[in-house]
């Protein structure tokens, strides 16, 4: 049986969030890549350690992000407060940093380090590889495994398999459990005995099996690459 529509669509959709949030650290990369080519260097020094809290009861977390001044080339006094808090602290008061400054825009400023300048990049990248995989991969699987079912179906030779019986199959959804078919079919030519089993059934079949022998397509050339033909089943309702 196919997949369910509504898992289809949710994999989708975790995959195009994934793919903008790499749209969006790839535009970020080019951003403080720009940033850095036209960036000044000066010395500045961290004045306090800004407390930032997020989240509510167990959940909460504290981080600290430096606030810290400098001199621009011609003179100006700069304050700014880093980009990115952890706990520990990074930093502490009266410590001396590397400062990268826009001349024509010194407010826009950033202490000289990986974290503070690419830890959002490497965030973005992060979670829409997550994304993405996780939404791409069950879609990209699920077409493959549909190829190899068409190419079966056409050029696979085709072999009778005992039917064995129908056992759970990992996978669930809409709170509904799946099923599979088990057949065995021993190799006249080399007396391995090879056993099949069907693509996920999302009702027990168990009732609706009235036959021992089950059509299954192989690949002559290995015959681990196989499609149990469960077309004689009736399809579940939406």
């Amino acid at each position: 049986m196919k997949t369910k529509p509504v898992a289809r669509l949710i994999n989708a959709l975790f995959g195009l969030i994934g793919i903008g949030l790499l749209v969006g650290a790839y535009v970020s990369f080019e951003h403080t890549r720009d940033f850095n080519a036209r960036a000044m260097r000066a010395e500045g020094v961290v004045q306090e350690l800004i407390l930032s809290r997020s989240g509510s009861g167990t959940d909460r977390s504290t981080t600290y992000r430096p606030r810290v001044k400098f001199t621009t080339a011609d003179g100006q006094r700069i304050d700014f407060v880093g980009k990115v808090g952890s706990n520990p602290p990074s930093y502490r008061p009266d410590e001396r940093v590397t400062v990268l400054y826009l001349p024509d825009n010194p407010y826009r400023a950033s202490i000289s380090g990986f974290w503070q300048q690419w830890f959002l990049v490497v965030m973005l990248c992060g979670m829409g590889a997550i994304f993405t995989a996780v939404g791409i991969l069950p879609l990209w699987a699920g077409l493959r495994a549909h190829k190899r079912k068409v190419r079966l179906l056409r050029e696979g030779r085709l072999i009778q398999a005992k039917f064995q019986g129908v056992e759970p199959s990992p996978g669930r959804t809409n709170r509904r459990h799946a099923y599979r078919i088990v057949a065995h079919w021993q190799d006249p030519m080399t007396s391995k005995l090879h056993v099949f089993r069907s693509e996920p059934i999302w009702f027990d079949p168990s009732d609706y099996v009235d036959r021992e022998l089950i059509d299954v397509r192989i690949d002559p050339q290995r015959p681990s690459s196989y499609y149990l033909d469960i077309s004689f089943l009736p399809e579940l309702a939406s």
